[in-house]
C-alpha cells in the first residue's frame, strides 16, 4: 500500500542515540484542574472471536481520534494472525462521547508481510502504533521467519493520513548478525529534538532490555540503538520520563522476582543498574506514565503467579512505596494484561489492554477520578 506517498529509505546506520548531552525528553503539559471525576469504558473487539485478542498498543492522532493496534488470530503464533487496527469514533472528549469504536480492519497478515518485505514470514505478532512531531502515524511490528519469539525481526509503516492509507513495510536491520529476536511492546517516548525512544528487548537464550533510536535525514529513517540492561531475565521496558533529562524504566521480569525499576539522568543515553519497586511481577509487561503532580501511575498485574487481575498502582517518587489505587480486574483464570497507557491532549489517561485474550479493552480517566480512587483506599 505505497499509497501513503512516503518517499523514505533506510541508509546506513548512523550512531544518533550519542547527541553530545544536548536532547532532552518532551514532557506532556499538566492536566486541566477542577474537573469532575470522569471514568468511561468501552470493548474494541471482532464482530466474531477470532480466538486470541492481544498486546494492544494505543496514540492519538493528528485530528484528536485515538488508534488502537493489536494482533489476533485463532491463537498466538498461528499463520493466520494479522495486526489489526481501529480508531475511535471522533474527536471529542470521552466525556463527551459513548467512545464507540470503528470496526476493526487488518493491516498486516504474513502473506501482505512478504510481499511487502520480500521475504518469507511464517507468523507476525507484537504491534505499536505512535504519532510523531510532524502528525505522521507510524506502525511497528514483530515477524518471524522461523521458530519462535526469539526468532523475530521488526518491521515499520508509516500513514500520513490518519491511518486510511500505508506504506509498504520496510524492515529494521537492527543486529549483524542474521537480525534475530528483536521485539517491541511498549510505548514510544517523543524527544524534543524530533527523535523517538522506542524500548525494545531482545529474548533469545538471554534477554535484556534496549532503546531503538528512530530520527530523519532529508526525510530518510536513520537509527541508533542502546542498550538498557545486561542479559539476564529482564525485558519490556517501560518508559515514564519525569523532567526533560530524568526518567524511570520499568521491566517485565522473566523470572518472576519483582518489578524492576531503572533512572536515566541523560535524557536515556544510560541507565543505572536495577533495583526493585518492591512491587510483584507475574512475567508480564507493566505501563506507566507521570501525573501532574509528579507522581507515577503503573498498570500492572499485582501478584507472581498469573495475569487474572488488573490494579492501578500509585508512587510520588515513582520508585518506592507504591499504593494501591484501584483493581481494574480480577478473575480467576482468565487474563487481564499487556496494558498500553498514555496521556491525551485533553489530559484525560487512556489505557488499552487484553480483556481476557478475547478482545482489547479500553478506559478513559482523568485524574480527579485518580484522586477520587486515592482517597477511598486511604480510607
Amino acid at each position: 500500500m505505497a499509497s501513503a506517498g512516503i518517499l523514505w529509505g533506510w541508509p546506513r546506520p548512523d550512531r544518533i542515540a550519542q547527541t553530545g548531552g544536548e536532547d532532552s525528553f518532551l514532557i506532556e503539559p499538566p492536566a486541566p484542574r477542577d474537573e469532575a471525576p470522569q471514568f468511561i469504558s468501552a470493548f474494541i473487539g471482532h464482530a466474531e472471536p477470532l480466538g486470541v485478542a492481544h498486546s494492544p498498543s494505543i496514540c492519538q492522532l493528528a485530528d484528536g481520534r485515538f488508534a488502537t493496534v493489536w494482533y489476533a488470530g485463532s491463537r498466538e503464533g498461528a499463520k493466520d494472525v494479522s495486526i489489526w487496527f481501529s480508531r475511535s469514533a471522533n474527536s471529542k472528549k470521552p466525556s463527551d462521547t459513548n467512545t464507540d469504536w470503528e470496526p476493526p480492519r487488518a493491516l498486516v497478515d504474513r502473506q501482505s508481510a512478504s510481499a511487502e518485505l520480500s521475504r518469507y514470514v511464517k507468523k507476525v505478532g507484537n504491534p505499536i502504533i505512535f504519532t510523531d512531531h510532524r502528525d505522521r502515524t507510524w506502525l511497528i511490528y514483530v515477524s518471524i521467519a522461523v521458530g519462535g519469539w526469539s526468532g523475530s525481526s521488526l518491521n515499520v509503516k508509516c500513514s500520513l493520513d490518519g491511518g486510511e492509507t500505508w506504506s509498504d513495510s520496510q524492515r529494521l536491520i537492527l543486529s549483524p548478525l542474521a537480525n534475530l529476536s528483536e521485539l517491541v511492546r511498549a510505548a514510544p517516548v517523543l524527544m524534543k529534538s524530533g527523535r523517538i525512544a522506542i524500548p525494545i528487548y531482545h529474548e533469545s537464550i538471554v534477554k535484556f532490555s534496549e532503546l531503538l533510536w528512530l530520527d530523519w535525514k532529508q526525510d530518510k529513517v536513520v537509527w541508533g540503538k542502546t542498550r538498557m540492561t545486561s542479559g539476564a531475565s529482564l525485558l519490556q521496558p517501560t518508559i515514564v520520563p519525569l523532567g526533560e533529562r530524568r526518567a524511570v524504566s520499568y521491566h517485565r521480569d522473566h523470572q518472576r522476582r519483582g518489578t524492576p525499576w531503572q533512572e536515566t539522568l541523560d535524557a536515556g543515553e544510560t541507565w543505572s543498574s536495577p533495583a526493585m519497586t518492591g512491587l510483584p511481577n507475574s512475567d508480564s509487561s507493566v505501563a506507566g506514565l507521570r501525573l501532574s503532580n509528579g507522581a507515577v501511575l503503573l498498570a500492572l498485574n499485582d501478584n507472581s503467579q498469573n495475569r487474572q487481575d488488573l490494579t492501578l498502582v500509585l508512587s510520588k517518587n515513582g520508585t518506592t512505596d507504591w499504593q494501591r489505587i484501584v483493581v481494574l480486574e480480577n478473575q480467576k483464570g482468565r487474563e487481564f494484561c499487556y496494558p498500553t497507557m498514555i496521556r491525551g491532549r485533553d489530559g484525560f489517561i487512556h489505557l488499552v489492554y487484553t480483556w481476557k485474550r478475547e478482545q482489547i479493552r479500553y478506559l478513559a480517566f482523568n485524574e480527579a477520578w485518580l484522586q477520587e480512587r486515592e482517597l477511598e483506599a486511604k480510607s
